[in-house]
């Protein structure tokens, strides 16, 4: 008797290998994903402005590093001691608005370079609820904690969804013609103010996606919501908020997405590398030198080895740490 409906057979023509480039873009957990793919040392950046919910931050974001857009004084806003832009996460705010700019636009140039040779797009969006700044009618990425006054909730239409998206999509395959785009829809439970507007929300989501890979090629949908929702349907694979997925909620959908996308020799180097993290992060209770210096030979003999598989993966802040333990 089966208990469960198991989401199965996940296979993607499109296998990721660790040659290819990767920038991910979205909620929360487009930084779960990121991690993973970071921990398995492919080259991945994840959320260039910071953790963005609706996607209409998500397409300006992809918009603004396609246009190199530089930031000025008058993007800023002041408010508890700090400079910060509502375009961009809290991560880049400051004390002095020239270093709040200039780590700004520094990280637009940077992600520029990364997005132009990506191989893969992936979106994640999270809601279809934004927030806009009455003021200046624009629908902000964070509202930095400012005077909720300031700000009218909003619910997005599939179709301003999907006609943003497509006008960044557009312009980032103006500079990228290949790149490919892998839709996912956040699993995490907006449930702020009632479960209703959450299912109608993501059913938006849902919506404008699949309006969107009718239009434009190159596109595939991931089901992590629905590996939530449907496979894992069950509290315990929440944390105690009842919102985030819990780490084997995250890990799960991670191996699906392994299972989906990467090849069997991917898997092997993944295995690999995410042994050399957990190592390299190891806490060494010993204070035997000999058993330590026994144990970073062993582990610069598997980086090696790892390095012999992939000769382009850049091993050398581990190499470096596990080098300083023999000395």
């Amino acid at each position: 008797m089966n208990f469960r409906t198991e989401i199965k057979d996940l296979h993607s023509a499109w296998k990721i290998q660790h040659q290819d480039t990767l920038t991910l873009i979205g909620s929360c957990f487009a930084e779960n994903i990121g991690n993973k793919l970071t921990m398995s040392k492919f080259t991945a950046l994840t959320n260039p402005f910071g953790i963005l919910f609706n996607p209409l931050s998500v397409s300006r974001c992809i918009k603004d590093i396609v246009n190199n857009k530089m930031l000025v004084y008058s993007d800023l806003e002041y408010n508890n001691d700090e400079w910060f832009a509502y375009s961009h996460h809290s991560k880049f705010n400051h004390s002095n608005a020239d270093l709040c700019l200039e780590q700004i636009n520094n990280n637009t140039l940077h992600c520029r370079s990364i997005l132009l040779q990506s191989q893969y797009l992936i979106l994640t969006f999270g809601s279809a609820y934004a927030y806009r700044h009455k003021q200046k009618n624009i629908i902000v990425g964070n509202c930095h904690k400012t005077d909720n006054k300031l700000f009218e909730r909003i619910f997005l239409s599939v179709d301003d969804i999907t006609e943003h998206t497509l006008s960044a999509l557009t312009a980032l395959r103006n500079i990228n013609p290949n790149i490919k785009i892998i839709f996912t829809i956040s699993p995490i439970r907006y449930i702020k103010y009632q479960l209703t507007e959450n299912t109608l929300s993501k059913a938006h989501l849902l919506c404008a996606i699949e309006s969107i890979r009718s239009q434009i090629d190159n596109t595939e949908y991931f089901p992590s919501f629905e590996i939530m929702m449907d496979d894992l349907r069950d509290y315990r694979f929440y944390n105690s908020d009842m919102i985030h997925p819990s780490d084997i909620a995250i890990e799960y959908i991670w191996q699906k997405f392994c299972e989906c996308y990467f090849s069997s020799s991917t898997m092997n180097i993944i295995q690999k590398a995410n042994d050399l993290y957990l190592s390299r992060h190891h806490i060494i209770k010993s204070n035997s030198k000999t058993e330590i210096q026994k144990f970073a030979q062993s582990q610069l003999q598997k980086l090696q080895q790892l390095q012999s598989l992939c000769p382009f993966m850049d091993i050398t802040e581990e190499q470096t740490y596990f080098e300083s333990l023999i000395q």
